[in-house]
């Protein structure tokens, strides 16, 4: 902890040391807390990156429905396996009866 030396008003003094005695505090440890909450309200909240929101879909909820999505006119193993194990049947087929 870092020791400061602060100039207050008469009053704001008296009132410190009231507040003090009331709470049976140091007087240090109100000006600690005063300063700490000043500084917390005066702090100014992180900055989201510049690229944040860049992207927006207008969509909401379109993290949670990638798949659907993407997959929306695909049907990544189905469809395509399907063709070429027909086509695989269709060419055994025709092969055997060339027998």
């Amino acid at each position: 902890m870092k020791r400061t030396t602060v100039f207050v008003p008469e009053q704001v003094e008296q009132d410190l040391h009231h507040y003090a005695r009331q709470d049976n505090r140091p007087t240090a440890s109100l000006v600690r807390e005063a300063l700490e909450e000043y500084v917390a309200r005066r702090r100014q909240p992180p900055s989201l990156p510049s690229f944040a929101a860049q992207f927006a879909s207008g969509h909401a909820g379109t993290a949670e429905d990638t798949d659907a999505i993407l997959f929306k006119a695909l049907s990544p193993h189905g469809d395509q396996l399907k063709r070429k194990a027909t086509a695989r049947t269709r060419a055994t087929t025709a092969t055997k009866s060339r027998r």
